[in-house]
């Protein structure tokens, strides 16, 4: 589960400075109200759609396994290298060097809000995954859900 909120974070935060990044290049502030329905709306969509696409079982040792929704983090790797992708295009090398925020105009503009929105479509569901793993593991580790015995997943060593 630590791993789970850690990558969460992590991709939260890329969009979360993405999104910043935008208001700073010349995005009007009124985008935030748009990027925060969708980040609640799809969060909660995908929470109520994983919850039959995840599966969990137990390894031979008791440790607890999960897997399913991959679509979601495909969702999200689409927005976020179509946001990075733009800023490279528009911005160029100077985005990597922190220094000074470029204003974008005209159709830089319009990409830019169009992919931080796929982003944030993506950062909400990863968050409704996220929630539904968490309580699925919960529930599992009460006793309340059952979680298959299988053998532990193998690990392949270079010789």
């Amino acid at each position: 589960m630590t791993r789970t909120f850690v990558y969460a974070g992590i991709y939260v935060t890329l969009g979360v400075a993405f999104s910043a990044l935008s208001f700073a290049e010349g995005v009007s502030y009124l985008m935030a109200i748009p990027e925060i329905v969708i980040v609640a709306a799809a969060a909660y969509a995908s929470f109520r759609y994983t919850d039959g696409r995840i599966s969990f079982w137990k390894s031979d040792e008791g440790s607890l396994f999960f897997k399913g929704g991959i679509g979601i983090y495909l969702v999200y790797l689409a927005g976020f290298l179509a946001r990075l992708g733009i800023d490279v295009a528009f911005v160029g090398p100077s985005m990597f060097s922190f220094t000074s925020i470029v204003q974008l105009s005209g159709a830089a503009l319009y990409a830019s809000m169009a992919s931080d929105l796929l982003l944030t479509l993506g950062v909400g569901l990863l968050i409704g995954r996220n929630v539904r793993v968490t309580k699925r593991y919960h529930l599992i580790k009460q006793g309340l859900e059952l979680a298959p015995s299988l053998p532990s997943p193998q690990r392949f060593r270079l010789r």
